[in-house]
C-alpha cells in the first residue's frame, strides 16, 4: 500500500516550492543574493531539514564480543577478517 500526502500538504510543499524559485528569480535579476538565502534547491531545501535531531549512533559490534569495538584487538581482527576476504574475491599479489 503505498502512503500519499494530504492535499493541504501537497499545496503546502507547492508554495515553498513557488516562494524558494521566487527568491532565486529575483536573486538572478537583481544579481544579489538574500542574506541567509540557499541558491539551490537542494541546499534550501537541506537548510530546512537540518533542525531535525539526528539519531545517535549505536555500534554494531557492541554485544558480540567481550572486547570494545575500538580496542586494539578488536581493530586487528577486523583488519584480518577484512584482508581476507579481500584476498578470497582477488587473489593475487595486493601490490
Amino acid at each position: 500500500m503505498f502512503w500519499l500526502p494530504s492535499t493541504d500538504s501537497l499545496y503546502s510543499l507547492w508554495k515553498n516550492e513557488k516562494e524558494w524559485l521566487r527568491v532565486v528569480s529575483s536573486s538572478v535579476d537583481l544579481d544579489e543574493i538574500p542574506e541567509g538565502f540557499w541558491l539551490t534547491w537542494s541546499s534550501s531545501n537541506a537548510d530546512k531539514v537540518k533542525e531535525s535531531a539526528s539519531p545517535v549512533t549505536i555500534s554494531a559490534l557492541l554485544l558480540l564480543f567481550r572486547e570494545h569495538e575500538h580496542s586494539v584487538s578488536m581493530i586487528k581482527h577486523a583488519l584480518e577478517v577484512l584482508h581476507t576476504a579481500t584476498f578470497f574475491l582477488n587473489p593475487g599479489p595486493t601490490t
